[in-house]
Order: structure tokens, then sequence, then C-alpha cells
């Protein structure tokens, strides 16, 4: 599926092909309504772009293109239907929590003279944590406006059904403005859903906390056994952590992703797991050493795909 750039299996999961974006609230699509140019039938199965084997995951994305109007100001959102629910979530509001996912859009011309330009995130899932352990994670996000960034929980049904934290997570999770989140999971196994949301503020409209924009992130979380290693493995090397590269539409990209493994003796490293981009191709995991395990990727952009891309990777132990 990824070499051919096919939806995810429809079969695997029903009703999906069949689900939509969709307004939500006041959404008027006629000539000078607040939503005129949206397409309501703009689907949301993805591309698949990845797999995971070690994690059990099938990764996937998408982009569409809309002819949107000026002053269009509106909230899009992606809502389970049955029987399509999260898997067993700890803390959620019941046993089959439906999702939702909002995000507002809003075409207004800045008082800097440009439209605005949501801020992009993408993380991996599901994030394992040790059990017991208070462990800290950062979210990361761009803006291509250079606006102010900032995070709060979801809230409400619209943005994250019954799944809605501080009350669906453990005791004392906290999220700071930053994007920073401390978390400690006490029940082995529990999966729970972030469910985030991030917002932007213009330079010139941070006095009177007026919102640029808003985006979702939901992330699921899964609470396992603590390692007998104390310290994670980690990737280190070129290109760095939140480092940015320019690439060029047509031309071949390639570099090699180096994941280092801090307990040699006791353990190793499984995989190095991508959230790829449309396109990428990836060698196999391969080893110099004990600690030492990389994996080369390769990227022929495309023109569909100027502007920021962002991609993820982890190492996996056991």
């Amino acid at each position: 599926m990824i070499a051919s750039h096919s939806l995810i299996g429809a079969s695997l999961y029903p009703g999906l092909s069949t689900q939509m974006l969709n307004c939500l609230g006041m959404c008027n699509y006629a000539s000078g309504g607040n939503a005129q140019g949206y397409n309501i039938s703009t689907h949301i199965i993805p591309y698949c772009t990845d797999l995971n084997s070690a994690m059990g995951t099938v990764i996937g994305q998408r982009a569409d293109t809309e002819l949107l109007y000026l002053n269009d100001n509106f909230t899009v959102a992606f809502q389970s239907t049955a029987p399509q629910a999260w898997i067993g979530l700890g803390g959620a509001t019941t046993s089959s929590a439906l999702w939702s996912l909002s995000c507002r859009i809003d075409l207004y011309l800045r008082p800097d003279g440009f439209y605005n330009s949501a801020p992009v995130s993408t993380m991996m899932s599901p994030i394992n944590i040790p059990q017991n352990i208070q462990q800290t994670i950062n979210i990361p996000v761009s803006d291509a406006n250079n606006d102010i960034i900032s995070c709060r929980w979801a809230s409400g049904f619209a943005e994250c059904g019954d799944a809605c934290p501080p009350s669906s997570l453990p005791a004392g999770t906290i999220l700071y403005p930053n994007c920073t989140m401390e978390i400690t999971g006490t029940v082995l196994n529990a999966y729970y859903a972030i469910t985030i949301m991030v917002r932007t503020l213009a330079d010139e409209d941070a006095e009177n906390n007026i919102v640029q924009e808003i985006v979702p992130i939901t992330i699921p979380l899964h609470v396992v056994s603590a390692s007998t290693c104390t310290l994670a493995p980690e990737i280190i090397g070129a290109p760095a952590a939140l480092s940015c590269t320019s690439v060029q539409v047509g031309v071949i990209f390639t570099t090699t992703l180096i994941a280092k493994n801090n307990c040699p003796v006791t353990g190793s490293i499984t995989e190095i797991s991508t959230l790829s981009l449309s396109g990428i191709s990836k060698s196999a995991l391969t080893n110099s050493n004990s600690s030492i395990y990389y994996r080369t990727i390769t990227w022929q952009p495309t023109l569909a795909q100027i502007g920021p891309q962002l991609l993820c990777a982890i190492a996996v132990d056991r």
C-alpha cells in the first residue's frame, strides 16, 4: 500500500471510506455565507504512508485542496459513528468512548497583510510510558507565520468526544502552555487519549488574546511495564531533533537515522519507527554494534508537498 500510495484498507475499518470531515454548528455554504467555499464531501480515509510492526500500527496521511473564500469562518470535525469508537480508555465517560477531532478555519486578512497558516504537529502513536514513573512529553509544533504558540486541553464534545481531559487522564496530569505534558500512568496496560488543542496568536493580537487558529492533536497513550533499563533509547546525530532541513522538489533527499541503545548489555533496539511523509522509502534496520543502530531514508518531494513537512522517528527497544 505504501509504494502504490493506496488508501488504507477500508475493509479493515468498516464505514471509514464514507466518513467525511464535516462542518459543525453554523455552516452557510451559500454565496456570502461563513463556509461558502467548503466542500462538504471531504473524505477522511488516509493514504498509507508507513507500517510499524513493532508497535502494531498502520499510519496514513491525507491532504485535500479546498477553494475557500475571504472571511470564511467555520469549524470542521471528524467524529466517530457507531460502531466506531476508541479502544477501551481509562478515564473515559463510557466503555465505547466516541472521538471528536475539531478544527477552526478562519480566513480573515491579518493586520500584517497575510492570510493565516495553521500550526502543524506530528507525533508518534501510541506513546508507551512505563508504569508508575513520571514522564515528560514534549509536543513538537511549528507555525509558518511564526506566531505565538500555546496548548490547552480539549474541552466539550466537539473537541474531544467522550475522552475530555483532565478528568479522562491519570490524576496529576499537567499540560503546560508551552505544549509540554507531565503524566504518570499507574494502571498497567491502560490506554488513554491525550486530546489537546494548539492555538496561535500573532504578536499584535497577543495582548488582547485574539486566537488566530485552533487545531487538534490527539495522541493514544499506553501504560507498559517498566523496563530494567532506566535509560530509554534515543535518536542521535543529524538531522537533530526539532531541526529544519530545506529540500527541493524533484531532488532526491537521503539521510540516515541513528539510534543509540543505552542498555546494550541487557537489551537491543528492535525498530527505528517513523511517521513518514508520503513517498519516503526506508532501508532495513542494521547495526554497527550492540549500541548503534541505523536506518537510511530516501525521499523525492513533489510539487504537492511544498511547505512544512514533519518527519518523526523513535527507537523501540526490548
